[in-house]
């Protein structure tokens, strides 16, 4: 069974069910077990005390394979599927499943052609998947820069 909170403000990336971003509103699926709720409770309020937490912080992209994927895009007008797969070093289904993702979601545009009497396929970001990407790194430079900021404790000796 699984809670429903709604959290705003700022995204939050756990291996929790779910978490579903729309601009800077955030709804994550939280089991109802009490002690797992004050985990994530201790872990939303750490964030939040530690200003670590960014509004456009997007927990979809920061999954490896996905963050790869866009960051390849990014630059490119299109991308071929199999410089991808062979760039972020991962098989033809799990590459697959992953650009499949992002185009449910709406941030790439998958294009297949015959060439030659070859069949090939390319990605390209979308404009909305270009922004989401776009301010996805923002948000990683500005917890980075936060995180810079602070003292860091001396290791005693």
């Amino acid at each position: 069974m699984f809670v429903a909170f709604r959290i705003t403000t700022w995204a939050l990336d756990l291996p929790a069910p779910a978490t579903i971003a729309a601009a800077a509103t955030v709804v994550t699926a939280i089991p109802a077990n009490p002690l797992i709720r004050r985990i994530y409770r201790g872990v939303i309020q750490q964030d939040r005390r530690h200003g670590l937490m960014d509004p456009f912080f997007n927990g979809f992209l920061h999954v490896p394979a996905r963050l790869s994927i866009v960051a390849l895009l990014a630059p490119a007008s299109g991308v071929e599927f199999g410089f991808l797969r062979d760039t972020i070093k991962t098989g033809d289904s799990a590459l697959s499943e992953q650009i499949s993702a992002l185009a449910e979601a709406g941030y790439v545009w998958v294009r297949t052609s015959q060439e030659t009497g070859t069949r090939r396929t390319y990605v390209q970001l979308t404009p909305e998947g270009r922004r989401a990407f776009e301010r996805h790194a923002a948000a990683l430079e500005r917890i980075v820069a936060v995180a810079q900021a602070q003292p860091q404790p001396h290791a005693g000796r």
